[in-house]
């Protein structure tokens, strides 16, 4: 079975995505990594312009020798509030400086 490396992954669907000018922005655990700290993921998760609050307050940051957009802080905190997961609640409190760290 091929491994899955995650920054390869993403660079290509990133490239992919610019070139081809999809609008697009990064969230989940990744974006977590652009806003707090990084933390072990096993996806790569973007949305669309369905998720209107988010979309509208998605940003642009430079990453790996070209631009990737990824949903703002407050964006990732109410999507991961809508989830309602443990692991979403626990990255809510690293994104609002809750963990103690």
């Amino acid at each position: 079975m091929p491994v899955f490396d995650i920054y390869q992954e993403l660079r290509a669907v990133v490239t992919a995505l610019n070139s081809a000018v999809v609008h697009y922005a990064l969230c989940g655990g990744l974006a977590l990594a652009v806003h707090a700290e990084p933390r072990a993921t096993k996806d790569l998760v973007l949305v669309n312009d369905l998720l209107r609050a988010a979309w509208e307050a998605r940003e642009r940051v430079q990453w790996a020798d070209q631009q990737l957009w990824v949903v703002s802080r407050d964006g990732l905190i109410a999507m991961k509030r809508m989830a309602g997961r443990p692991q979403e609640l626990a990255d809510i409190q690293r994104l609002e400086g809750g963990d103690g760290g």
